[in-house]
């Protein structure tokens, strides 16, 4: 949860943080723009406890993680008063606090939110896997009305900025299915 230290909570911050802590997600707090005159950090972090507390949490959504930081001059620390040279604390806590994803097993699951087009592969559907094989994926289903299978070719894991090729993918993550075609036009 991104909060600025100067303006606290904003409206959306109420929503976004509501929705989460239905689903039963803890958050990390990050309190931004530490480093700009008239900060207040301490009193932000107190208006976001209030707010968590007026919107239900539990008692181990209370006990939430805090990091400090300057997101414009690249650095995040436990202690604001205390700027670092990286943001290695901030991704420290991420690692340490947020669990692994679930790897669901069944039949290969591939949201697209994008389609590409390559003039050497054809059609190229960007999406977040939510269940896959252990073995590598070999066909996708499209689920329109009713489902359709397609053949497809080339697999690639988003990493970075750049995808490569994988022979393997696990569940949550990005993947450019190159070859797919038929999609347009269905629905």
């Amino acid at each position: 949860l991104l909060v600025d230290a100067f303006e606290g909570p904003m409206p959306q911050t109420r929503f976004v943080l509501q929705k989460a802590l239905q689903i039963g997600l803890k958050p990390i707090v990050v309190v931004n723009k530490v480093d700009k005159p008239n900060c207040r950090p301490e009193e932000v972090y107190e208006m976001v406890f209030d707010l968590m507390f007026a919107l239900n949490a539990t008692e181990d959504q209370l006990d939430f993680p805090v990091v400090y930081g300057s997101a414009k001059n690249g650095w995040m620390a436990e202690d604001w008063k205390a700027p670092t040279d990286n943001i290695d604390y901030l991704l420290d806590k991420i690692v340490e606090v947020i669990p692994a994803p679930k790897q669901l097993e069944g039949t290969p699951q591939l949201l697209i939110t994008s389609l590409d087009y390559s003039n050497y592969t054809g059609r190229i559907a960007v999406g977040r896997v939510h269940r896959v094989h252990r073995r590598k994926l070999r066909r996708e289903t499209a689920h329109r009305v009713q489902p359709v299978r397609r053949r497809s070719g080339l697999e690639r894991e988003v990493q970075g900025a750049r995808p490569r090729a994988v022979h393997g993918i696990s569940a949550r993550r990005f993947l450019h299915l190159h070859g797919v075609g038929g999609l347009e036009g269905e629905g």
